[in-house]
This record gives C-alpha cells, sequence and structure tokens, in this order.
C-alpha cells in the first residue's frame, strides 16, 4: 500500500457506494448491557458473518456518532459491527475509579471477550478515541487485523506543540464522566507517547480539511502529525478529507465505510 497520499481522496461518496460488498439489506443493531466489573457498558451489535468492525468514539461522545457509519455497514456489507458507549456516556454506568486509559480499554476488552470476539478486529476510531486504539493494539498484539483512524488525537499533536489547541487546565464544567478523562488527560498523553507505535497492518488515517484547532501553524501540525501516522506505518496511507470538519463520520459516513472496506481489501 502506498503509504502517503495527501491529495488523493476526498468525495467518496460514490466510491463507497460501488465497493461495498451486498449484505443484507437493513441487519438490526441490537443493545446490551454488559458487566465489565463494577459498571456495565452498553454495547450496539450488528450482527454478520464476515470480519469484526470495531466503532470507537471520540471524547464526551458516545455510540450514536456512528449511527450513519453502522447503518451504512449493515445495508451494504455483511461485516459484524459493534458499537460501544464508553463508562458514563450514552446508556453505560458511570465508573467510580479513577480515570485511566488502560482501564478504560480493560472494559472495552471485558465487554469483547463476552461478545465472544477474541480477534482479527477491523479498529475504526474517531478523535481521542485514537489514543484507545493504540492502547488496544498494544495491549492485544495480532488481534487487530486493520485500523481505519478518523481525524485522531495523537501523542504526536500534544508533544510538538498542538497540546493547548485541544486540552486546558482544571476546573471543568462538564459532565461527571468527561471531567474524569480531563483531569487524566496529561497523564494519557504520557501514556501513549510511550506505548508502541500502531501495528504494521493495514492502516488509513482520515484527516479532516477542517480540523478542530486554530487555523495556520495548529492546523498544519495537526495534518503533519496524522501524515506521520501514516508514513510510521509500512502498510499505512493518508486520506485528507478536504471539504469535512472533525466530524467526518457524521457528515460523510461513506467515506468512513469506504476506508474499512478498502483496509480489508490489502
Amino acid at each position: 500500500m502506498n503509504h502517503l497520499r495527501a491529495l488523493a481522496i476526498i468525495t467518496i461518496l460514490i466510491l463507497a457506494a460501488g465497493c461495498a460488498s451486498v449484505g443484507a439489506p437493513g441487519r438490526a443493531s441490537q443493545s446490551q448491557m454488559i458487566d465489565v466489573g463494577g459498571h456495565k457498558l452498553n454495547f450496539v451489535v450488528t450482527e454478520g458473518s464476515g470480519s469484526t468492525v470495531l466503532l470507537e468514539a471520540g471524547q464526551g461522545a458516545a455510540s450514536s456518532m456512528w449511527a450513519g457509519v453502522q447503518s451504512l455497514l449493515a445495508n451494504t456489507t455483511n461485516y459484524r459491527v459493534i458499537s460501544y458507549d464508553r463508562a458514563g456516556f450514552g446508556k453505560s454506568e458511570p465508573d467510580s475509579a479513577n480515570y485511566s486509559i488502560a482501564r478504560e480499554v480493560a472494559g472495552l476488552e471485558a465487554g469483547l471477550q463476552q461478545l465472544g470476539v477474541n480477534g482479527s478486529i477491523i479498529y475504526v476510531a474517531h478523535s481521542y478515541g485514537g489514543f484507545l486504539a493504540q492502547e488496544y493494539a498494544a495491549r492485544n498484539p495480532g488481534k487487530v487485523r486493520a485500523i481505519v483512524l478518523v481525524d485522531p488525537n495523537n501523542a504526536c499533536f500534544n508533544t510538538q506543540g498542538g497540546l493547548s489547541a485541544v486540552y486546558a487546565p482544571p476546573p471543568y464544567n462538564v459532565s461527571a464522566a468527561n471531567q474524569r478523562i480531563l483531569y487524566a488527560y496529561l497523564a494519557t498523553v504520557e501514556e501513549i507517547a510511550r506505548a508502541p507505535a500502531f501495528p504494521a497492518v493495514p492502516t488509513i488515517v482520515i484527516s479532516s480539511g477542517k480540523p478542530p484547532v486554530p487555523a495556520g501553524n495548529m492546523t498544519a501540525i495537526w495534518h503533519q502529525c496524522h501524515q506521520s501516522l501514516a508514513q510510521g506505518n509500512s502498510q499505512g496511507e493518508y486520506w485528507l478529507a478536504e471539504n469535512n470538519t472533525h466530524f467526518i463520520a457524521q457528515e460523510n459516513p461513506a467515506l468512513v465505510v469506504a476506508a474499512i472496506e478498502k483496509t480489508e481489501k490489502e
């Protein structure tokens, strides 16, 4: 896979419709609460006979952010699709323990185990979810078969001058679940900076043309770090979604589906 195609992308609504495999139209998704050790997480599952696609939301978001992508996958493919609400978000119960990204991923692991997911995951992560995807892949070598990072937050951006654009010190006038994440944010960045890089599996990094950071130097760092994620992976590829904001999954779900399908074909 050519690992840098910065200008090669974007209006892929047609491509997504053309390359999607034929699935069972309108497969229903079912929610189920799973005890992951002291609290329950809500998993939204679309059953299928193909590969498992895991959808990881951004900070403060729930499984509902993936509704368009999960619906499109249900209508055009045979993938088994799983989205979920992290602790305290959506329908999931809060976690009373102090936040750590390792604990967050441990909850995901427990839920996936109970769903019978033992590997071969196509991991799709948005924004802050990129941290969780990297942590999961490091903790579960060999279980991630492909990766799609949708405008991901990453250690590079935070350590190369972008921290102030995505993080502010307390106090925080936000939900308790969001506060847990924000109070631990600096420790999370340090943890991910030390973690192993993403595995050398088919990987697509989708970068928004209108990122959630100030224009100018911050935007340049955002895009450069995304390109570095792709360049640093022998099977990585960079897509620039020029006309999309940070909310690519909601604005252009077909683009995300196209990326998922392309990684599986590599």
